[in-house]
Parts: structure tokens; C-alpha cells; sequence
């Protein structure tokens, strides 16, 4: 498969190959001379939108912090706990409906 280039929008060399049997080429942008990283990422951004995705960011917990680890263990303790304190337990299936019965 012979290799091709052509220019990006941004005006930055991007090379593919030429897929004879296919008739496709298929283009990667490359690291090359003048394309910064925020070119490479808007390209890439640019593609995934293309093919209907869209980029989401969440926070999660950091799961090697200490505060996390301290949480975690009192959290556990609770829930060790939990036979001791029955009564609460009680209180639940008594207010709460079965599914079979409704």
C-alpha cells in the first residue's frame, strides 16, 4: 500500500495509506514537523465527532488518598456494625410493602 499525504485543515501534513483492493485510503495524523498538540487534539476531536461521539469529563473519588482510605474504613465499620443496631432494620421491613403483595 503506497503512502499518501495530503493537508489538514490546519495545514499540517497528515499521511495515510492507499488501500488498493478497498479503494480507500485511511488517514492517521501523525506527530509531524509544525503540528502542535493542539492541532493533533482538535483533529482527533474533530474525527471522533464525525463519526457521532462526543467528549465527557466526570470527577471520580481518588481512590489513593488518604481521606478516601479513612472514609472507606468508617464505612466499613458502619456496615460491621449494622447487626448491633437491628431495630433500624426492623423499622424498614415494617414500613415497606413486599413486591408479591402489591
Amino acid at each position: 500500500m503506497p503512502l499518501v499525504a495530503r493537508l489538514s485543515r490546519f495545514g499540517t501534513r497528515v499521511f495515510g495509506r492507499w488501500d488498493v483492493a478497498s479503494f480507500r485510503c485511511t488517514f492517521v495524523t501523525c506527530n509531524v514537523v509544525g503540528m502542535t498538540v493542539k492541532h493533533r487534539v482538535s483533529e482527533y476531536r474533530r474525527r471522533m465527532r464525525a463519526r457521532g461521539l462526543r467528549p465527557v469529563q466526570i470527577w471520580v473519588p481518588d481512590v489513593r488518598s488518604e481521606r478516601f482510605a479513612q472514609e472507606a474504613e468508617r464505612q466499613a465499620d458502619l456496615v460491621a456494625r449494622a447487626d448491633e443496631q437491628s431495630d433500624d432494620q426492623e423499622f424498614v421491613e415494617t414500613v415497606t410493602a413486599r413486591w408479591d403483595e402489591e
